[in-house]
């Protein structure tokens, strides 16, 4: 249960050929790395084995204790970022996840939906879940886009309509 959950957890595109090359969880899985690493440290220093010494204890829970506030600030700081302008439609978790690039040729449909974080994405972040790829922060509305290839992949906003209609306006425009 311990894998599933780290699996799903740092690794939402692993295994799943539907995920291309720049959707690799390198990314991701460095933060997991870090975060593991300073639960671990922390955990060690402050629950510790007794024939340590004091003073290795205390500075591994608080190197522990700094990594997991720095992984922890950094992800406070990420903000989902959709650009729309002539060409494409580009999304960027800014410094966690590469930018994706969509031209607006590519894109066959868009529709403002509300969705399931949770229960159709498995929750937030870049998640692939049982209703396909998500690119999501909060909330339960965004817009699906539906590629010419077949694939889609869901944007959460908390402007969905108005993000519909500016990927609307630009793909009418470039027509």
């Amino acid at each position: 249960m311990a894998l599933f959950f780290w699996m799903v957890v740092f690794f939402p595109c692993a295994g799943d050929p539907r995920c291309g090359p720049e959707f690799a969880p390198a990314a991701s899985s460095l933060w997991a790395v870090l975060f593991r690493a300073g639960l671990r440290g922390a955990c060690g220093g402050i629950c510790g084995r007794s024939d340590v010494a004091t003073s290795a204890r205390v500075w591994s829970a608080v190197v522990g204790i700094v990594v997991v506030a720095l992984v922890w600030v950094l992800f406070a700081a990420t903000e989902l970022v959709v650009d729309v302008d002539k060409d494409a439609v580009t999304i960027r978790f800014l410094y966690l996840w590469p930018a994706r690039r969509v031209p607006l040729a590519d894109i066959a449909t868009i529709e403002s939906v509300r969705y399931r974080p949770l229960l159709d994405y498995l929750g937030y972040g870049v998640r692939f879940g049982p209703k396909g790829l998500a690119y999501n922060v909060s909330g339960d509305r965004g817009v699906k886009i539906r590629l010419r290839d077949g694939g889609s992949f869901l944007v959460g906003s908390q402007r969905p309509d108005e993000l519909a209609d500016a990927i609307g306006r630009a793909k009418a425009a470039r027509e």
